[in-house]
């Protein structure tokens, strides 16, 4: 080692007491995007949530602001927005609006009571857990054993 280097670094332990160096100023590489920019993605993001950030890059770069996708995903991970794929779905085809059609036409002078005959597939769920916590209180409390039909009755 050389011996400015070693008179550098007891000059700067007497006058500091550290050996650490304390640096003036900024430091590190500047960043590429302002805190308006990011607000501008952020919002953006908000608008429409399907945007992706290629959609984003694009919308930046007709404002002068060029940029990297991943630099836009990063930005909006650290502002709390999380990154989704949408959930593929199928499209409704021309036959299906039909029969769907067809079949609201014909279901349009249903009584509540009539509705109310009507297991929905999203209900299935909750009607077997309601089955299953019956037959678990019959087993506790009955010591004969109960038929399947007077069980669902009592749901």
């Amino acid at each position: 080692m050389g011996q400015t280097i070693v008179a550098r670094i007891i000059r700067q332990f007497k006058e500091t007491g550290s050996l650490t160096p304390k640096r003036k100023g900024k430091y590190g590489r500047k960043r590429k995007t302002t805190p308006k920019d990011d607000s501008y993605l952020i919002r953006k993001s908000k608008l429409d949530p399907r945007k992706t950030s290629s959609d984003l890059q694009k919308d930046l770069t007709s404002s002068g602001v060029e940029i990297s996708a991943s630099l836009i995903r990063r930005r909006l991970i650290s502002a709390g927005r999380k990154s989704r794929r949408p959930q593929k779905k199928q499209l409704l085809t021309l036959k299906m609006q039909k029969k769907r059609l067809k079949w609201a036409k014909k279901h349009t002078n249903w009584t509540v009571e009539d509705w109310k005959k009507v297991l929905f597939s999203d209900e299935s769920h909750n009607i077997l857990l309601r089955f299953i916590a019956a037959l678990k209180a019959c087993a506790v409390a009955c010591t004969v054993n109960v038929g399947f039909p007077s069980i669902v009755t009592h749901l």
